[in-house]
């Protein structure tokens, strides 16, 4: 299900965190349309998910991993 959490997160362009507590491998097949504008293939993802694999997408506000740069340099010639 992390997998599936991934490739959901670079689909939606938006965090996907695995919160099923579900673990083990799963081989399954999920179908929906990619045309429309951006809320269509959401809409279309977050119903196939659950009419097809009985999954629902919510939103949570979680804590997640962030890198921050403060500053950058270009290197310095040796």
């Amino acid at each position: 299900m992390a997998k599936l959490a991934d490739i959901l997160s670079r689909q939606m362009k938006a965090p996907v965190a695995d919160l099923t507590a579900t673990p083990g491998a799963y081989d399954f097949k999920l179908e929906w349309s990619l045309e429309g504008d951006g809320n269509d293939v959401e809409s279309a993802l977050f119903a196939a998910l659950q009419s097809q694999l009985g999954l629902k997408l919510e939103s949570h506000k979680l804590p997640i991993d962030m890198i921050v740069v403060d500053k950058a340099e270009k290197p310095s010639e040796n």
